[in-house]
């Protein structure tokens, strides 16, 4: 048939049957053409229309049609109309590779379903830091003879999904993994070192970079460290601070002065992955 105007942008397929021998014991009987729903047929056994459904008389999916009770024996006596006006384009089943960015609504995809060593995007980002006053020093060091100094952490300075909480200068983390950046300075400390404790567990994380700040010489400097850690449950952390020199007052850090300011000393940045 001719048409007018542009051509059709949807094929559509013709009503087909087919027939099937009843054995009085079998219920199911192969498609020649696959259907999404039991209603996508017209059955008849014996010249009697048969109702589809679980539980009636019959249900279909796939290339596979299933009786709830078997047809009588006969030759033919089993007849399905492929019902028509089926558009070839309305299979359920996607074509393996088909699927792009563009169908997928944004958010859908977790890291659940992300394979092992696959990238990842960080969930969320915060940040806490030990804040004073402009006028108040990060605090008096002691040796690290006399053993490491627990840093101080008071202060979000950001946290949008509240993934961390700051308790009496520890910070505790939920289930998931995470990347964990830390720091602390030194003022007229000689060597030092920050390491990343887990408070929960007794156990020491990771050791940041040993730096140096000149114990005569008005040396200043901040240890750098970097930790993944996967969590099954909450975990307690603290940041502790190896000072090979003690002093009073500031070697904890210097305070900034500088009218309208703060002093930020030790800073903890937190991403969670997963």
């Amino acid at each position: 048939m001719a048409y007018i105007g542009a051509q059709p942008n949807k094929q559509l397929t013709k009503t087909t049957s087919q027939s099937f021998n009843g054995t009085g014991s079998a219920t199911a009987f192969t498609l020649n053409r696959a259907v999404n729903s039991s209603e996508e047929l017209e059955v008849f056994v014996d010249n009697v229309q048969q109702e589809p459904g679980s539980g009636k008389s019959y249900v279909a999916s796939g290339t596979t049609l299933t009786f709830d009770e078997a047809p009588p024996s006969g030759t033919g006596n089993v007849y399905v109309i492929y019902r028509g006006l089926a558009e070839v384009t309305t299979r359920l089943e996607a074509p393996d590779l088909s699927i792009t960015t563009a169908k997928l609504a944004d958010d859908a995809v977790t890291s659940d379903k992300l394979a092992n060593g696959a990238a990842q995007i960080p969930i969320s980002v915060a940040v806490i830091a030990d804040v004073k006053n402009n006028s108040t020093g990060g605090g008096t060091s002691v040796s690290w003879g006399s053993g490491g100094n627990n840093r101080d952490l008071n202060t979000k300075l950001f946290d949008p999904d509240n993934i961390v909480t700051i308790s009496s200068n520890q910070f505790i983390l939920g289930t998931g993994t995470y990347i964990i950046e830390f720091s602390a300075p030194s003022y007229f400390g000689d060597r030092h070192i920050a390491q990343l404790y887990d408070v929960t567990n007794s156990a020491s994380v990771q050791y940041g970079s040993m730096e140096y700040s000149h114990g005569t010489n008005g040396g200043y400097g901040s240890s750098f460290g970097y930790a993944r850690v996967v969590l099954t449950s909450n975990t307690t952390y603290k940041i502790v601070h190896y000072i090979e020199s003690a002093k009073s007052g500031n070697g904890l850090g210097v305070n900034s002065s500088l009218a309208g300011t703060e002093s930020v000393y030790t800073q903890v940045k937190i991403t969670k992955m997963g």
